[in-house]
This record gives structure tokens, sequence and C-alpha cells, in this order.
């Protein structure tokens, strides 16, 4: 019974060192720089990270359990806050990452999951509806047909009006993908008559509109945003619909998914698709926690050093 009793006390001793603190602190480094340097050892790497934060975590939570008499209460709770912080680590370990690439109006029930490297089960349907272009303003050259015939040369930009004989042309949009130049024929007065695109012809326009247009040439446009508009159902249930950008991703708190927009391609078919980037990640509410509360401990704490040397001056 004795020697069972050394035995745990020498553990215990061990487990509460902060030798094996900073020992587990230098190879947690270790450990985060070459991930960073092998990310497709990713897999590899989450059981030994895990392990180490499992036991440095146990390594705070004795230390802090063996000394709590003699630490003040603005350290205790510090102590708190690192032991929450390190459990939203584990938990965001607990997380995935899964990319797919998806024709514009189509779905899919699964994704590629980085951690198990296969495609797997999403558990619903993702539908991707569009894909968006924001450009900056395009300088454009126009060509004015009248009856068939090369009449005019009009040198403008998107968002901008020109008169021609009478009509308010308007350049609504150029899609440099597809060439299609889009404009809006609107009268003297203002009021819209219809739309001509310089690929598919009049959309709508009046038949004794004589006019045709043609895309003559353009600038390099400038990305200003874009997006892709996402929908999640289950059947005929949507769970959620909405847009997704690189930085504003679509959100669905109730399965702590986040869905990140990486690229926007055309195939060897000439059709547009997006990558998708799904990532879940429950440890966010977690970390700030455990922030919140090793800054309350923080600031506890030279508040208290403050006062105790204003006391002694």
């Amino acid at each position: 019974m004795k020697q069972f009793q050394k035995i745990v006390k020498k553990c215990n001793s061990f487990l509460i060192s902060r030798q094996l603190n900073l020992t587990l602190f230098i190879i947690l480094i270790l450990l985060m720089v070459l991930l960073s340097i092998l990310p497709q050892y990713e897999t590899f790497f989450k059981i030994p990270v895990k392990t180490v934060l499992a036991v440095l975590g146990l390594n705070l939570f004795l230390c802090t359990l063996s000394n709590y008499k003699t630490l003040s209460i603005p350290v205790l709770v510090m102590h708190l806050g690192f032991l929450v912080s390190m459990a939203a680590s584990l938990i965001q370990l607990m997380g995935y990452v899964a990319t797919i690439n998806l024709h514009i109006n189509t779905s899919t029930t699964t994704a590629f999951r980085w951690d198990k490297n296969k495609d797997l089960p999403l558990g619903f349907d993702m539908l991707v509806e569009e894909v968006g272009r924001e450009w900056y303003p395009i300088d454009v050259k126009i060509g004015v047909l009248k009856n068939g015939v090369k009449s005019e040369l009009h040198e403008t930009r998107t968002g901008e009006t020109i008169t021609i004989d009478g009509y308010l042309i308007r350049v609504i949009s150029l899609d440099p993908e597809t060439k299609e130049l889009l404009l809006a024929v609107l009268d003297s007065s203002g009021k819209l008559l219809g739309e001509y695109s310089t690929t598919k012809g009049p959309l709508d326009v009046p038949e004794t509109f004589q006019l045709s247009f043609k895309l003559v040439a353009y600038k390099d446009p400038i990305l200003k945003r874009i997006w892709t508009t996402l929908k999640l159902s289950r059947g005929n249930k949507t769970l959620i619909a909405g847009r997704s950008e690189v930085n504003a991703p679509l959100v669905w708190n109730e399965e702590d998914l986040r869905f990140y927009l990486t690229k926007v391609g055309i195939d060897d078919f000439g059709n547009s698709y997006a990558g998708i980037q799904i990532v879940k990640d429950p440890s966010p509410p977690f970390v700030y926690s455990g922030f919140s509360i090793t800054l309350i401990g923080v600031a506890w704490y030279f508040t208290n050093l403050i006062r105790k040397s204003k006391k002694i001056k």
C-alpha cells in the first residue's frame, strides 16, 4: 500500500511540475510549426496535438488544485481562463473542414473531408443557385449600327449613359467571361423601353427601335466583389439560404457550420462552378470565454498590485 502511495505521489509530483509544463509547451510549439510546414499531414498531427493539449490541461488543473490555497483569487481566475482556452483548443479539433466544387444549379449531399481524406455525407443537400460578380466601372467601346449599317463608335464605361438618336443608352454591365454587354434603352424622358444584349440581341425593346450594338473593345476589368448564393435543404424543407463570400461566409449557427467561397471558375465546357469550403468549428464560444476570463483575472491582478503600491507609498 505504501509503495502504491509513493508511486501515486511521484506521478502527481511529475504531473504538476514546471519541467513538464515547459516541456509540453516546447513540444506543442514544435508540432504546430511542423503542422504549418507540412499541412498535408494534418491528420497525422491531430492525435499528438490532442494528447499534448490534454496533458497540458491536466498539468495546469492539478497544479491549480494543489496550490489553490496559496494562490490569490485573480491568479485562480487566470488559471481558469487558461483551462477554458485549452478546452477550446481540444474542442476545435473535434470539428472538420470539407471542400467541394459545384456547378451552378447543381447540388450535392457529400463533400471531401480533409481529416478523413475521403468524401463523406453532409447530412443535407447543398445547392449552388448562382455566382455573382461586381466589377469596378469598366471602360468600353460600343459600336452602333443603324438598320444593320455601321454608324457610330462610342467610348464610355459601365454605369454611364450616352445619347444616340434621341434615346438614352445606359451601360448596365459587362460580363468579361461571356463578353456580354447589357444596355438599358430609355426614351428622352428617362422612361425604360427595354434592354439590349450584345450577345442575345434586343430584349423587350419596341419594334420601332432600329439600333443595334456591338462590343468593340474593353479594358481589363478589376473585380470588386464576388459571391455565390447557396441553399441548404433536407427533402422539401429549406434549412438556410444566403450568400457566401471569401471573407463573409454563410453561417448556419444551429450546426456550427460556415460556408466559405474559395474560388470561382469555368470548366472546359464553359460551365461556371464555385468552390465551397465547409468549416465546422464548435470552439468559438469557449475561445471567447477563455480569453474573457483570463483578461478579467489579469485586470484584477494588476488592479491589486496598483492598490498595494499606493498603500506602500
